[in-house]
């Protein structure tokens, strides 16, 4: 058995295949494809998920069935992996360019190419001038000008780099002026470079894990989207939580929520929300049985652990009762598995009640504490539940009926319970 398993994406099992919709969000994808065909200028649009709602998974997928589209080229950028460098424009830029040569852009237009990459270099020269010299003298408390600097820092990169870069001494107004400038020469370039193809082309720019990056990186990738890549064709998505990315604003500019949220949509032209799994939780179609047996298979236990009551411990993880996000749902089958391993020979019953536990212990841990005895409270008769307590005590009750050790009008003993939960207890943190 493996505890630890690559995410969805990435695993062996056909998980990103382009036809895969575990969550059943293949038709929200679609619709915003053909907004995209459909529209004649870029535009920014925000995809709000929480945290453990599966966006990468749904994204990454997206990104494999656009792949597909002659009109569109999508690309794929994990904002944390690069909130290393210090300026977003060329992670953006960089990002762009990687691409675009797996294209038929760069073989059918290799003037305009250079155009690009040309431009690129200009308006990474002028962020330079900008930025560098104030930097400077505000880290040094003023001991330091930072204009200086940088002339001294260009005569030196002059004579290494053969004046790949050269830092002058110029007017602060000369200097936005040329700035200005250079972002409008990367803008015309990038836009002429898409449309010099026999069938114009857009790009569909992913940006995920937004809202995990360290703030002033965060805030430069809107910010730089907005001014820096406002071009016809080309489309950004920010997959994002979005409540998150507004405290991260608020929390850099020192404003509230409310101001934090007027402030995004300065930059975002279009919000949606990620569809959540409910729909594969209730619809009955097949999504939760295909990804939980993808869980199974990816951690190594048989297909047929779940053969005791598989459609109990469905309603259980489900809308209905627990509500569990993917990663929640993954985090459980890691501490299952871990408890399987300390088995020597578990029967249905015993196996069942570990997935069970397991899943009780992650998504609501307090109820858990009262859980870990084996007494288990139950609706009575004919009463609706209205806890996450006795909802998933009444499909316990139903689920291993004949099993358990006596049962009161509300309440129920089921003493293996206690030895299941034992075990998973040894784990404090997985």
């Amino acid at each position: 058995m493996k505890i630890v398993i690559p995410p969805i994406y990435e695993r062996d099992d056909d998980a990103l295949k382009k036809d895969s919709d575990f969550f059943k969000r293949k038709v929200f994808s679609e619709n915003l494809t053909r907004l995209f065909l459909n529209s004649d200028s870029g535009m920014v649009v925000s995809i709000d998920a929480k945290w453990g709602d599966g966006k990468t998974s749904f994204v990454r997928s997206w990104v494999e069935r656009l792949k597909e589209k002659e009109e569109l080229l999508p690309i794929y950028f994990d904002a944390y992996r690069n909130d290393f460098t210090s300026d977003a424009f060329l992670s953006i830029a960089a990002a762009i360019q990687k691409n675009l040569p797996e294209s038929k852009i760069k073989e059918k237009s290799a003037d305009l190419w250079k155009g690009l990459v040309d431009s690129t270099v200009r308006v990474a020269q002028s962020s330079i001038k900008l930025g560098v010299g104030s930097a400077v003298t505000a880290l040094s408390a003023g001991m330091v000008n930072g204009r200086d600097l940088v002339n001294g820092v260009g005569e030196i990169a002059g004579d290494v780099i053969s004046g790949a870069i050269a830092y002058e001494a110029e007017e602060r107004l000369q200097t936005h002026l040329e700035a200005e400038e250079s972002i409008e020469h990367y803008k015309k370039a990038l836009g002429r470079l898409l449309k010099s193809s026999e069938k114009e082309r857009k790009i569909v720019f992913f940006v995920d894990e937004l809202d995990r990056c360290r703030p002033d990186f965060a805030m430069q990738v809107i910010e730089k989207i907005k001014h820096l890549f406002s071009v016809d064709g080309v489309i950004f998505v920010l997959v994002m939580n979005k409540g998150q990315l507004e405290k991260t604003v608020a929390h850099a500019y020192g404003v509230s929520s409310k101001d934090a949220e007027v402030y995004l949509q300065k930059f975002i032209h279009i919000e949606t929300r990620l569809p959540g799994i409910n729909n594969m939780l209730r619809d009955g179609s097949g999504g939760l049985e295909e990804y939980i047996n993808s869980l199974l298979g990816a951690h190594g236990i048989p297909k047929d652990a779940l053969r005791f009551n598989a459609s109990a411990f469905y309603s259980l993880v489900g809308g209905e009762c627990l509500n569990m996000n993917p990663r929640a749902i993954e985090r459980a089958f890691s501490l299952a598995t871990m408890v399987l391993m300390t088995m020597d020979n578990a029967d249905a019953t015993g196996m069942m009640l570990v997935f069970f536990s397991v899943a009780i212990k992650v998504a609501a841990p307090d109820f858990y504490e009262r859980y870990r005895s084996g007494r288990i409270q139950v609706s009575i008769g004919n009463s609706q539940a209205d806890t996450v307590e006795k909802k998933c005590g009444d499909i316990i009750s139903k689920a291993f009926e004949g099993y358990f050790d006596q049962r009161a009008a509300n309440l129920i003993v089921f003493k293996e319970v206690a030895e299941i939960c034992s075990r998973i207890d040894m784990f404090a943190r997985f």
